[in-house]
């Protein structure tokens, strides 16, 4: 697990899993989310992937122009989302109350 403090990052693709980000600047970067842990970064432009293997943390982290993407094993679960959602009969309904619970916060 490498740690990095107050550190910019510019135009680089950084893939690795279990680092620590804290006060660092992500600009028109390609980062893995998987694993990862930012801790008052900023994100601005560049891609955010997930894989699906583990979960990331973002506290007090903020995002400008940065697109989410789904890769690898994450992007097999978005797939049969899609599918659900335009090809089965009540998958609108079953895909929108997922939505719903992903939009509400927990306490």
């Amino acid at each position: 697990m490498a740690k990095f403090k107050s550190r910019t990052f510019t135009n680089e693709c950084l893939f690795n899993t279990a680092d620590e980000y804290i006060a660092c600047r992500f600009v028109d970067c390609m980062v893995r989310a998987d694993g990862n842990s930012f801790a008052g970064c900023e994100f601005i432009g560049g891609i955010l992937q997930h894989a699906g293997k583990a979960v990331g943390t973002f506290a007090g982290t903020h995002f400008r122009n940065t697109r989410y993407e789904f890769v690898d094993n994450a992007i097999i679960a978005v797939a049969q989302l899609h599918r659900l959602y335009h090809d089965l009969p009540g998958g609108k309904e079953v895909v929108d109350s997922l939505i719903e619970a992903i939009k509400t916060k927990n306490t």
